[in-house]
């Protein structure tokens, strides 16, 4: 429903049909110059009008003269002059403690009178509202702001100077180093590869472009090289390699070649020292040791033995072994007289060594 607003003669949407004005604004002035209510004074017996309900007497005079103010210590809206005294102690009080930096003067009647406070680091007196003590902003001294003010801007501008200084400083210092590095770099130097003199790019570089060249050349060979198919040196198998030497496709055939390998230099040694005696085995030391290991004297299982999935047979700590009393790494000889009955991990412990005594907390 569009209307016209009585005050300003705007046209709006009233929510209400008794609606006049279209802001509590232009409610607040219309209001003020047509008041609600028709009441009768209390003292002069007139009729007047006001928006307050409870309001008894028309005006502040009758207020007065009827008594109201002796009663509650008021004169005409204002405070007693018995009580201004307390009020303006009171207010002191509140006013330096909400403001420690500044001292109460004179001035205050009421709460809106304006009022006169001391500076205490100036000593310049500024007059203020007796209304700052309510408020949450702070009072501050125009003259101590400014000079603080004014204290900033010279350490500002000292702030400045410095880092100008600073930057002045670093840009010679980057130019003296690039001015001593272009003097050593242009020095000629030999090549560590030809020995030719040249001259660097580099700070680190030690061979000439020439060398280099040639050096990436044989890279991007070796790298098509490697692309290649090639036979492991074991099972015979093409492979593609991760490096140049490798000659083994897996751990496996580089281990299976060591042990061959170590086994043929063990059998070179063993002719190099002397008789070998080919009939040993371990089922005869067991007949002629008892089953008993002479590092340790526990007996031998020959039973203590497991299969891998791959089928491969694997031997525990108690399986029988055949051990040289001289090591034949020490010139010891592979014959009836230097080979005893021991436990493969009491072998594992002697190894070399031909004074070897056996202890308990080896097996911890």
């Amino acid at each position: 429903m569009n209307k016209k607003c009585v005050i300003c003669e705007t046209e709006f949407e009233a929510k209400q049909k008794l609606s006049k004005c279209c802001s509590k604004q232009c409610r607040r002035k219309y209001y003020k110059l047509n008041p609600r209510y028709l009441l009768k004074c209390k003292h002069c017996s007139k009729d007047f009008k006001s928006n307050n309900k409870k309001q008894i007497y028309c005006s502040v005079d009758c207020a007065s003269e009827s008594g109201i103010f002796k009663e509650t210590g008021k004169i005409s809206g204002r405070i007693s002059i018995d009580k201004l005294g307390e009020r303006e102690e009171e207010f002191k009080v509140k006013f330096e403690n909400r403001f420690p930096g500044f001292e109460y003067v004179k001035g205050y009647s009421i709460c809106e009178s304006k009022i006169i406070c001391k500076c205490n680091q100036c000593g310049v007196t500024k007059e203020r509202s007796a209304q700052c003590v309510r408020s949450k902003k702070e009072v501050r001294c125009d003259t101590c702001s400014k000079i603080k003010s004014d204290n900033e801007k010279q350490n500002k501008n000292e702030r400045q100077k410095r880092a100008r200084e600073e930057t002045i400083k670093k840009t010679t210092e980057r130019n003296i180093k690039l001015e001593t590095k272009r003097n050593f770099l242009k020095e000629p130097i030999k090549c560590g590869e030809c020995g030719d003199l040249f001259s660097r790019t580099k700070n680190r570089q030690i061979n000439c472009t020439i060398c280099v060249d040639k050096y990436k050349a044989i890279k991007l060979i070796e790298k098509e090289e490697l692309k290649k198919h090639t036979r492991c040196k074991e099972c015979d198998e093409l492979f593609i390699r991760k490096r140049l030497k490798q000659p083994y496709c897996s751990n496996k055939c580089r281990k299976r070649y060591g042990y061959r390998v170590a086994d043929i230099r063990r059998r070179k040694r063993l002719k190099e020292n002397g008789l070998i005696e080919w009939d040993i085995n371990i089922e005869r030391l067991i007949k002629r040791d008892g089953q008993i290991c002479k590092i340790c004297g526990g007996y031998v299982n020959l039973k203590d033995f497991h299969y891998t999935e791959e089928g491969h047979f694997i031997a525990r700590d108690k399986y029988p072994s055949i051990d040289h009393i001289k090591p034949v790494s020490k010139g010891g000889t592979h014959t009836w007289d230097n080979v005893q009955l021991a436990h493969r991990q009491c072998n594992s412990f002697k190894c070399d060594d031909e004074e070897f005594i056996y202890d308990v907390k080896l097996l911890i």
